[in-house]
């Protein structure tokens, strides 16, 4: 396959965005303050109508499960790729009778960029923002004190699963799986996207508008990785 002149920085568009990430989170108490820690600094009146459903007690299920979606996000955006690599190799079904570990690894690549990428972006965003999560509204003022409790826009775990399930509709269509293929793989991104959004608002954890712009920003960022790859390719 020709790769693009893109490729020749793959490397670094990961090691960068991860590093970055880790010591963003790593010193996120540094540069974050808690604004709601002085009494009568914050009320949920200042909250929009369709944020303030998002403001009641944390669900502990349903925090549990937005885990598991976003997870499971990740881990179809890896397996699902390999698995089928692996499988048209050995059945030598076109177009992978040809496939080798570095079309596997350009698949990855993609993957890992889009997820790392929108990771650290999140986190930017996080700090800049500094927007107090939903629940905090129900804290009394001088337990509001955990820099922690300051980091709802955007939601993380929406962007996430919205990075990698981007990333597995397009190895669908560069990979020319075929089109009932496609669909699967296009509903079963779709399901984990938004289950992994509701979750964390039914869990108490995020606005719905943190959850909008999570899956929006998820979403851009691995289609851009996808255009600076190039088109898809038949093999």
């Amino acid at each position: 396959m020709k790769r693009s002149l893109f490729f020749k920085v793959d490397a670094w568009l990961i090691l960068i965005p991860g590093l970055l990430w880790i010591f963003l989170v790593k010193n996120r108490d540094q540069w974050m303050n808690t604004p709601c820690a002085k009494e009568g600094a914050c009320s949920a009146s200042e909250i929009n109508f369709i944020d303030q459903l998002a403001i009641h007690p944390i669900h502990d299920l349903a925090d549990i499960a937005s885990f598991w979606t976003q997870d499971l996000a990740g881990l179809c955006a890896v397996f699902i790729p390999l698995s089928i690599h692996l499988y048209r190799k050995i059945q030598k079904l076109p177009p992978f009778e040809k496939s080798t570990s570095k079309d596997f690894l350009f698949d990855f690549t993609i993957f890992a960029q889009s997820v790392l990428i929108t990771g650290m972006f999140t986190e930017i965003t996080k700090i800049v923002t500094n927007r107090p999560r939903p629940y905090l509204f129900l804290k009394p003022w001088h337990q509001a004190n955990n820099v922690h409790d300051y980091s709802s826009f955007f939601s993380g775990h929406t962007s996430f699963a919205a990075a990698s399930c981007v990333s597995l509709i397009y190895f669908g269509v560069r990979r020319n799986l075929n089109s009932r293929a496609q669909k699967m793989i296009f509903f079963l991104s779709l399901f984990l996207t938004i289950s992994t959004g509701v979750l964390r608002v039914w869990a108490g954890r995020h606005y719905p508008t943190d959850v909008v712009f999570g899956g929006f920003f998820g979403f851009f960022f691995a289609s851009l990785i996808a255009f600076l790859h190039g088109p898809p390719e038949s093999r």
